[in-house]
């Protein structure tokens, strides 16, 4: 059996019945040899103290849709940067989905605005926020990223692994969840900038920008033995993966 600490926000589980990820992990036949338990502001300690619930007894940490918005559970991920990073050179994974209170207007590189300041240096990113000039967070073209020309290799990135496994996930199926979904036409508020461009491959990007990694929409890590994967585009990507 397979743990993973699901890390959630109880607040944006009652606005938004999306973010609510383990009732849907657990009903995927794929996904039986797997234990997914809850986190929240109220346990989220036990995560970095001696006991069962200690992350090094979890193989993944799976930190969903604007769980730090609760700063309890943010200043407890800061204050153990380096456990997550022991966990994460472990081999062991882990799954950011979209944080809007961690997103900002601006890169400031000599500040640590837009940061996690949780992640390892070498994996930190920058999230950004659509230019004001961009009004509708509808616009865009959602493609995944043409890998091969990147890398000059055949594999296709529509093969990665965070792109079938579970489910197999789509642009086009993407851009229609994102068009049509119970609340409005949405493609994404803000962007990834990872700190070390190398760190990353871009999986999901915006190609209505002729420079499309500067839309960097789901990254997954570059290093197959280390995994850590980023998610912005339309704050559903855990949805569009435990349909």
């Amino acid at each position: 059996m397979y743990r993973v600490a699901v890390i959630q926000n109880e607040s944006e589980m009652l606005r938004s019945g999306f973010t609510n990820i383990i009732p849907k992990l657990r009903y995927i036949k794929r996904l039986a040899l797997y234990s997914f338990e809850m986190f929240n502001i109220v346990n989220i300690n036990e995560l970095f103290k001696d006991g069962d619930n200690n992350l090094s007894h979890f193989d993944s940490l799976f930190i969903s849709t604007n769980a730090t918005s609760d700063k309890a559970v943010l200043t407890a991920l800061r204050n153990n940067k380096g456990a997550i990073e022991k966990f994460i050179n472990q081999g062991k994974g882990v799954f950011i989905s979209s944080q809007k209170k961690l997103s900002s207007a601006i890169i400031d590189a000599k500040g640590d605005t837009g940061k996690t300041l949780f992640l390892p240096d070498i994996y930190e990113f920058h999230t950004v926020i659509r230019p004001k000039i961009e009004k509708d967070s509808g616009e865009g073209k959602i493609s995944i990223f043409n890998f091969n020309m990147e890398i000059g290799t055949e594999r296709k990135i529509d093969d990665h692994i965070l792109l079938r496994y579970p489910h197999k996930v789509t642009a086009e199926l993407t851009a229609k969840y994102c068009e049509k979904n119970e609340f409005r036409r949405h493609f994404y508020r803000s962007h990834i900038v990872p700190q070390n461009i190398e760190a990353y491959a871009p999986i999901f990007v915006d190609t209505s920008y002729e420079e499309v990694k500067q839309r960097n929409l789901g990254s997954g890590h570059k290093v197959s033995d280390k995994s850590c994967f980023l998610a912005r585009l339309c704050s559903t990507i855990n949805h569009l993966v435990t349909m």
